[in-house]
């Protein structure tokens, strides 16, 4: 097995969370290498402990109980290491691939592991039926502190060449586009995207940054719609601009006031069918 020392200086980190939806985030990290040099792909699979997934209010769990639940815990990660082999096999990465297998709570592995990546990858948490994907989503926005490429089930593989910048003058936003340099220097073309009606002088600071950079982009500017949300409008204009990848922040106002009261971070999950890479 291997251990969390084998976590390289410039990993990204995959989290496998969910078998249907392994060799999908395996090659977004593998695209998301190729804009880092030296970098190594993590595949990350964590053998969660039966205890971690019984709520409080729960009975205690049998000792059968227990040993089939490690049982399938132990099956499940033999069949995301199969998948891993596999695609190392036919992918045929150009960067350092490796596995790693580590036991024990979801969140808080996650949080050791991926707040030392350069780049945390998991799939979409709100296109799979699994728990374990949710949970290690919010860790990987919440604890880690790096940023996050959160991956449609439906993605295939190809270059980030059109990026679009959903733009908030905010930390969490200017925390994702300065993690995003590596991306955005490879980009064919960049275009920043403000909603609302203080966009155009907000795009100043991105554009600023941008020249700071030495990066040419575009800028767009436009009106907040009433019948329809900002996450929704900010994906009608990555359509309208045919971009292969969204930046922004994530959870300005926290992950539960925003599922409850709506905001444009829990819109993007439920309606992106491209890849986001986000900062909290």
């Amino acid at each position: 097995m291997s251990t969390e020392d084998d976590l390289g200086d410039k990993a990204v980190l995959t989290i496998l969370a969910e078998v249907p939806d392994a060799r999908t985030c395996l090659d977004a990290a593998l695209v998301a290498c190729s804009a880092i040099s030296g970098s190594t792909l993590v595949a990350l699979h964590v053998r969660v402990d039966p205890f971690d997934d019984i709520m409080p209010t729960e009975e205690v769990l049998t000792s059968e109980q227990i040993r089939a639940m490690e049982l399938q815990a132990a099956r499940e990660g033999q069949i995301l290491h199969d998948i891993f082999l596999e695609w190392v096999r036919t992918a045929r990465p150009h960067s350092p691939a490796r596995w790693l297998d580590v036991e024990g709570g979801e969140v808080a592995l996650v949080k050791a592991l991926g707040s030392r990546s350069m780049l945390n990858v998991i799939v979409n948490p709100e296109t799979v039926a699994g728990g374990h994907t949710r949970k290690a989503f919010h860790a990987c926005i919440f604890d880690t502190h790096r940023p996050l490429l959160l991956v449609p089930r439906s993605y295939r593989a190809q270059p980030f060449r059109r990026i679009l910048v959903g733009w908030r003058d905010t930390a969490p936003t200017r925390r994702a586009l300065e993690a995003a340099v590596p991306w955005l220097m490879k980009a064919d073309r960049i275009v920043i995207l403000s909603v609302g009606r203080y966009g155009r002088s907000e795009l100043k600071t991105a554009e600023d940054f941008f020249e700071a950079k030495g990066l040419r982009c575009e800028s767009r500017s436009i009106d907040m719609r009433t019948d329809t949300s900002v996450g929704l409008q900010i994906l009608h204009e990555a359509r309208i601009v045919n971009a292969d990848l969204l930046v922004t922040g994530a959870f300005r106002y926290g992950e539960v006031i925003e599922w409850i009261f709506g905001g444009v971070t829990e819109d993007l999950l439920r309606a992106t069918s491209l890849p986001i890479f986000m900062h909290h």
